[in-house]
């Protein structure tokens, strides 16, 4: 499997080859509400709730890709499950194969 051009070199062949063509992207429930974000087998990220008085969202999406800055803007936060789900889909579908969502 061949990096694509755009991933930085952090995206090391070792922990992230599997990264490098298009998988399925699956939520997986764990303990407590707390949601898996996984490519292919790849633990990408967690989507975790929040208490009910925040007023930013009842959600929050952390991602532990590499070569992740100030300008991804994470945590993220949402006020609705589904739509943190389509909004992390739509956003790694990008940050990592370059494919747009509509």
């Amino acid at each position: 499997m061949t990096k694509p051009a755009h991933l930085g070199r952090e995206y090391d062949a070792e922990r992230w080859h599997e990264l490098y063509e298009y998988k399925v992207i699956e939520f997986k429930h764990k303990q407590e509400d707390l949601i898996e974000v996984y490519v292919g087998q790849t633990l990408v990220g967690t989507i975790e709730p929040r208490p009910r008085y925040c007023d930013r969202g009842r959600y929050k999406f952390l991602c532990d890709l590499p070569d992740i800055d100030s300008q991804d803007g994470f945590p993220r936060y949402y006020m609705q499950l589904l739509n943190a789900k389509l909004e992390i889909i739509a956003w790694l579908n990008w940050r990592l194969w370059r494919v747009r969502s509509s």
